[in-house]
């Protein structure tokens, strides 16, 4: 779309952000069944671990550390699998309501709209856009979740074995959080950079495409 040279303050583009997620009707008994699984998931992790230690550590008793670390790593194995089906189905199906909320949005569009702006290159915006937005659902929202959990169990745990182990921890992650947000500012602007010159493309090879399709017509009537 063209640019305008002004853009909407944080605070309303949060609040059109989650109107829209509103809007879309968002699986929210999925995303919570999905949240659930990754929390047995990270659970299990830990059982995994706890055993694997104790392996290291030279206990090797069969019916006591190996048979239970098979089953737990068995166990994990197939939450994690479960964990990403649902994970993929929740996305679909976020995708799937945006579109339709998108669409609905669009034709009831006033045609000055259309005007003002470039209709082509909404097709981008309807499919990768709404892409990234699953994505930030999935990818953000609901990783907080489970990071913070599995984060708080891992501490947790860390705590019964070693206080001053935990307290080194929890002295790094305000930096781990650093660089994460760094890294999150470097992806967006790129990764809007890239969303805005595919819509750009999209746009270009539509109109070229109508152009050459015209051109056709008119040859075949023309004898040309």
């Amino acid at each position: 779309m063209e640019e305008t040279g002004t853009y909407p303050g944080i605070k309303e583009t949060i609040q059109k952000f989650f109107s829209m997620l509103k809007k879309a009707r968002l699986p929210y008994l999925w995303l919570i069944g999905y949240i659930g699984i990754s929390m047995i998931l990270a659970n299990t992790g830990i059982q995994v671990t706890e055993y694997t230690a104790e392996m290291f550590a030279g206990n090797v008793s069969f019916t006591g550390i190996i048979l239970p670390f098979l089953l737990y790593s068995l166990l994990s194995l197939c939450i994690s699998s479960i964990s990403g089906i649902a994970s993929g189905l929740c996305t679909a199906r976020i995708d799937r309501n945006l579109r339709r909320s998108l669409w609905d949005s669009m034709v009831h569009l006033p045609f000055r709209f259309y005007q003002d702006n470039r209709p082509k290159e909404m097709i981008s915006r309807v499919t990768t856009d709404i892409t990234a937005v699953s994505q930030l659902v999935m990818q953000i929202f609901l990783e907080f979740i489970t990071t913070f959990y599995t984060c708080a169990l891992i501490l947790g745990k860390i705590y019964s074995y070693d206080l001053k182990l935990m307290l080194t921890l929890l002295v790094i992650l305000p930096l781990q959080i650093i660089i994460a947000w760094i890294a999150g500012q470097l992806r967006f602007g790129f990764g809007n950079e890239v969303n805005q010159k595919q819509a750009e493309l999209t746009q270009g090879i539509a109109e070229r495409t109508g152009q050459s399709l015209l051109i056709n017509i008119l040859t075949s009537y023309t004898g040309y």
